[in-house]
């Protein structure tokens, strides 16, 4: 058996969690390999125990980490389930790169998926996924596996939450900077109306989006890293100032709009008492991981199929 060249197959698909707001999901941007917690390597009787290897998932992306440049993960991106970063979600208001920003070409989810009606499962595909296998039986070109009557392997899987990730674009605490711009109330180029403390804005709610961190063009509805359903909030860029609003801002629709800006859209009456107006120098940022309703605790999932070695 040549080692360097046997890989596991699979199929993946990550689910949300029931009864809980929608966010777009992806695995962890270093592949399907990291959903394997332990390895166990027995001979083909299972009465001898070969080699083992405890949290598997840390040495591969350890491995990952420092074994890498542009080429090798764009081919972890193709062959491993892996992400990459996406010029068209790129920034453009002096942020790092990110491989946790893809709406366009995202392996686990359409291209469009929850912009038109709440994301649901389906909106999720079903990823093809090829991975080395980073032992000591399989580093070798040779490994006499009759002599051993076959060989069984047994792996053990992490927790979904340890390895399925939101996107930097809708999260706080990662890449702030990346997320999207609050532009204005009425989506004016040359007079927007900023969100006055104490305004309310009457059902549907209805924001602005500026084209900041290339949410502009024909598609910029796809590069909305927000979807239908999704629960989102206000942050001040320079002092982390969360906006305080009466009501939740559910977002029921997303749209293009004539001048060019993307719009938002809430199907409630929201007031906002932040001590202060919301402008420009405010982002937009998802609150649906954040405030869970089941059980306290945001908990998605995913399914391994067709496993082959």
């Amino acid at each position: 058996m040549d080692g360097k060249k046997s890989f596991l197959e699979f199929d993946l698909k990550l689910s949300l969690p029931s009864g809980e707001k929608p966010t777009l999901l992806q695995l962890d941007h270093a592949g399907a390999g990291v959903l394997f917690r332990n390895l166990r390597i027995y001979d083909g009787t299972r009465g001898n125990l070969i080699e083992e290897i405890n949290e598997y998932a840390e040495l591969v992306a350890l491995k990952y980490d420092y074994d890498t440049d542009a080429s090798k993960r764009n081919l972890r991106a193709l062959q491993e389930g892996g992400t990459a970063y996406s010029v068209p979600n790129s920034g453009s208001l002096g942020n790092t790169k990110s491989e946790y920003t893809d709406t366009m070409t995202n392996p686990y989810f359409k291209r469009g998926a929850g912009k038109s009606a709440t994301l649901t499962d389906a909106d999720f595909t079903s990823v093809k996924c090829c991975v080395s296998i980073h032992s000591g039986v399989f580093s070798g070109k040779i490994f006499p596996v009759f002599m051993s009557n076959g060989l069984y392997l047994e792996w053990d899987v992490v927790r979904p939450e340890q390895v399925i990730k939101q996107l930097d674009t809708a999260i706080k605490d990662r890449r702030l900077t990346l997320n999207p711009v609050f532009h204005s109330l009425n989506g004016s180029t040359t007079a927007p109306d900023t969100w006055a403390d104490a305004g309310t804005l009457t059902d549907p709610a209805t924001i602005y989006i500026s084209n900041d961190n290339n949410l502009i063009g024909d598609d910029l509805v796809d590069r909305c890293p927000f979807v239908v359903g999704e629960s989102i909030n206000f942050i001040k860029r320079d002092d982390k100032t969360e906006a305080t609003l009466t009501a939740p801002f559910v977002i029921s629709e997303i749209n293009a709009s004539s001048n060019g800006l993307l719009e938002l859209k809430c199907a409630s009456d929201i007031t906002q008492n932040s001590g202060e107006a919301i402008d420009d120098s405010w982002s937009l940022f998802s609150t649906s991981v954040l405030s869970p309703t089941v059980a306290g605790v945001y908990k998605p999932s995913f399914t391994i199929s067709n496993f082959n070695l």
